[in-house]
């Protein structure tokens, strides 16, 4: 069952770490069978210098003893993953980019999440350090390396939003909205500065940019000109 909904608080950290409410718009309701497919394209599948994943989310607790999918490229087989941004199983962000070669454990954060809360949460990873960083609102979480060396230069799964499907099910329950997907890193102070900014889809570096604005429908558009648009299912 698909669903979309009507309010989203986006929130806003300032210096104090205080939250606010700051905007309106719609999120994506997933309930564990739901998910958004988007097809392989040149823009998605390849091997960057550079990767940033981020998103509001708001989830429900965990129990299942699998992680949850928020934008993954990933099949449970080191030969074909390519990257994913997950909440783990015991509820914390988790970033991974493999390289074709290794399995890729990825980098786990600190920070438990609380069920029923929204979080705007990043992964970004650097192809010359293979350092993987994490931030939670703005606020940097986990550092760490990758396992692998590089990136998968091509890989035949497809991007899924809100379950992985192959290999591993993995389905997120809960809210997400605002998925971006970047080929650099983002600095801590960009993803300060835009994580409650509206983009224009322009910005260099961006190949995905999925608002969940639609509210309505089978479709979620990708506002980069690369468009690289969703089915839901």
């Amino acid at each position: 069952m698909k669903t979309f909904l009507g309010l989203l608080l986006w929130l806003s950290l300032n210096a104090q770490s205080n939250i606010a409410n700051t905007a309106s718009g719609c999120a994506l309701q997933f309930d564990g069978i739901a998910y958004v497919e988007v097809p392989n394209s040149p823009s998605l599948n390849t091997a960057y210098n550079g990767l940033t994943i981020e998103a509001w989310v708001k989830p429900q607790l965990n129990s299942s003893a699998q992680h949850q999918s928020i934008a993954v490229k990933w099949a449970w087989d080191r030969f074909t993953d390519h990257y994913g941004l997950w909440i783990s199983s015991n509820n914390k962000v988790l970033i991974a980019v493999a390289d074709g070669i290794t399995p890729e454990p990825g980098l786990t954060g600190n920070t438990v999440l609380q069920a029923g809360k929204w979080y705007h949460i990043a992964g970004t990873w650097d192809a010359t350090t293979r350092e993987y960083r994490i931030y939670i609102n703005g606020i940097l979480d986990a550092v760490g390396l990758q396992t692998g060396n590089g990136m998968n230069a091509s890989s035949p799964v497809t991007l899924k939003m809100g379950r992985q499907i192959v290999g591993v099910d993995r389905p997120f329950v809960g809210e997400i909205d605002e998925i971006r997907i970047w080929n650099r890193v983002l600095s801590q102070n960009e993803i300060r500065k835009n994580m409650c900014r509206r983009l224009t889809g322009n910005e260099p570096g961006l190949i995905g940019y999925w608002r969940f604005d639609e509210c309505a429908g089978n479709f979620a558009y990708d506002s980069t000109p690369n468009s690289n648009h969703g089915t839901l299912y």
